[in-house]
């Protein structure tokens, strides 16, 4: 049967994963990590691996996906921030 709390769940996950592409490529386009708060970005990292376990330990597969993804897209802004900083 189908569940409804499912499919917003998982709609809401794909647009958080989504939500982080924008900014990495205007980070890549403009060279530019002035105005990031690289302790928000950690908070998020962190936020994103823990939901990820979480989502291990009752065996979700989708939003272990999700949230690993999540975690990389912060991961790879955090490291653009502070490439772009040096």
């Amino acid at each position: 049967m189908f569940q409804l709390y499912k499919l917003i769940g998982i709609v809401g996950s794909i647009l958080i994963v989504i939500s982080w592409l924008p900014q990495i490529f205007r980070l890549i386009k403009t060279k530019s990590s002035k105005d990031f708060s690289i302790h928000f970005l950690f908070v998020v990292l962190l936020g994103s691996i823990l939901l990820a376990i979480y989502s291990a330990c009752i065996n979700n597969l989708i939003f272990i996906l999700l949230n690993t993804i999540a975690a990389l897209d912060t991961l790879v802004v955090l490291v653009l921030v502070v490439h772009y900083r040096r």
